[in-house]
């Protein structure tokens, strides 16, 4: 499984981060509270997890998306609530 597309918002706001390439990508900031960890949790949040938001960030008001490829094929998962 490859991951290629991860992505939250909602009718105010939204990031997409699709810059993710083959082999390793690091998500990293020099400060905190920029968003690496919704990120990684948004995208598991999408396929299924079960929400594990740091606390004061309210997932229901956004919409979760990840975009992932298995072989040659895509498949993609929308999430809210």
């Amino acid at each position: 499984m490859q991951i290629k597309v991860v992505a939250f918002g909602n009718y105010d706001e939204a990031f997409v981060e699709d810059r993710i390439t083959d082999g390793v990508n690091i998500i990293f900031s020099n400060d905190n509270n920029k968003g690496k960890t919704l990120v990684v949790q948004g995208m598991l949040f999408a396929l299924g997890n079960t929400p594990i938001f740091p606390a004061g960030f309210d997932q229901r008001k956004y919409y979760f998306y990840t975009k992932i490829e298995v072989g040659k094929n895509e498949y993609e998962f929308l999430r809210k609530n």
